[in-house]
């Protein structure tokens, strides 16, 4: 087989492979001839291989991928043997311990594809909507669907009770759902390619570059909380952000680039003399900038914390910030997109 075309497919399914788990399976990439997936439970890869592999088994996800991406030859030999998967390239022959699999476990059992006619075309702006609504998502994980952001026709929406994030969308999905972060974040990587999807049972799936690819996974389906009623309040204080704000937030995200993405966090301060954007690492030190910009007296004092990634996200839609003083709670609206939280102390 060609070294390249198979470490192209492995690359594309690998972010499924759990790095240990209890279901032996979901550290496996599974080969069904001419295509490969991989599963973890909370995000399903398929991908269609350039020729067949002759194999039908399950294989140590990322000793297999490490070794093929680690070669410099140009093709590379995969035959299954009794008891694993033997490897054959220019000066390397090797072996591989296979997992014994039921038949009924394997990830091409477990997952079931739609057919061709089950597909539907993909909203053009879910995408985008969900993209943005992530951040609002609980990250405690007894919080069911709050760890999700929520479909719910035309409305996407998320919250983990301090701030919430919704988003009308131009068009009906006609679905009903909570879809998991990581399935997501998946997603995101393929922005723009993502043509069909497809609802089957409790699993979503989307179809890209043609079909060569398929990203889906299970969703939550518990009642989501109505948080439409957040959005009715009007702010009193209305703030216009300046131009630089984009550059200061992303050299705030510099300093926190050791902390996951999602749990980054910058502490954004009114004042009389401006806006003062702060952040602080345990492991790197921390940072504090102003910006100043005339802010109307009943602005001045407040604080509240925000992703700064997000917040650049927010920026590319929205220039003004709202305030609402009675319930303490900023606010950045735009076009089909609100976004409220409660400020906070420090």
């Amino acid at each position: 087989m060609h070294r390249d075309n198979l470490v192209k497919a492995m690359k594309a399914v690998i972010p499924g492979v759990a790095r240990k788990d209890i279901v032996e399976v979901f550290t496996c990439i599974c080969f069904v001839q001419d295509k490969i997936m991989s599963t973890n439970g909370q995000v399903y890869i398929r991908y269609q291989l350039d020729e067949d592999s002759g194999l039908t088994l399950s294989v140590p996800g990322k000793p297999i991928y490490s070794i093929l991406n680690s070669l410099g030859c140009e093709s590379v030999e995969l035959a299954e043997t009794k008891k694993g998967l033997k490897i054959t390239a220019t000066n390397l022959k090797g072996k591989l311990v296979t997992p014994e699999v039921q038949a009924d476990k394997s990830i091409d059992k477990l997952v079931q594809e739609p057919e061709d006619s089950e597909w539907i075309d993909f909203p053009k702006d879910l995408l985008g909507a969900l993209k943005l609504c992530k951040f609002s998502c609980s990250r405690d994980q007894t919080e069911g669907v709050l760890t999700c952001v929520n479909v719910n026709d035309d409305v996407v929406r998320s919250t983990d009770k301090f701030r919430i994030s919704q988003y009308k969308l131009t068009e009906s999905t006609n679905q009903k759902m909570s879809l998991p972060v990581p399935l997501i974040a998946e997603l995101e990587k393929y922005a723009g390619d993502i043509e069909e999807w497809c609802i089957k049972g409790n699993q979503v799936f989307f179809r890209i570059f043609g079909g060569r690819l398929v990203v889906g996974g299970p969703f939550l389906t518990g009642e989501y909380p109505d948080v439409s009623s957040f959005f009715t309040i009007n702010p009193q204080i209305e703030i216009d952000l300046p131009e630089e704000i984009s550059d200061v937030l992303l050299r705030q995200k510099l300093l926190l680039d050791d902390i996951l993405d999602l749990d980054q966090e910058t502490k954004i301060t009114v004042t009389g003399e401006g806006i003062i954007l702060s952040s602080c690492s345990k492991s790197v030190g921390e940072i504090e900038e102003i910006i100043e910009t005339c802010v109307p007296e009943e602005g001045h004092g407040h604080t509240f914390f925000i992703n700064p990634l997000f917040m650049i996200e927010i920026l590319q839609l929205c220039k003004k910030m709202g305030y609402d003083d009675t319930n303490k709670i900023v606010s950045f609206c735009s076009n089909g997109f609100q976004h409220v939280l409660k400020t906070r102390a420090d």
